[in-house]
């Protein structure tokens, strides 16, 4: 019997999507928390732009290629 090792690249993809996507989700829940329970915004949450998740985004396309490679890989094998 074969032993099955995962790929690496797959491995490093997902993590990197759960990573993403968990950041994405804290970044919302705080922006609705904070838009529905303060009346008042505080000044530092006007200055939170969206373009800071930019670089999470990105992560999140690469993750996505590299589990895209990785299974692609997997079916050369």
């Amino acid at each position: 019997m074969k032993k099955h090792t995962g790929n690496p690249l797959i491995i490093i993809g997902v993590g990197g999507i759960c990573i993403c996507l968990t950041l994405i989700g804290i970044w919302i829940f705080l922006a609705l928390f904070l838009s529905l329970w303060l009346p008042t915004t505080p000044p530092w949450w006007t200055q939170v732009r969206w373009e800071r998740l930019n670089p999470v985004f990105l992560v999140l396309f690469i993750s996505t290629l590299f589990v895209m490679l990785g299974a692609k890989l997997n079916t050369l094998k």
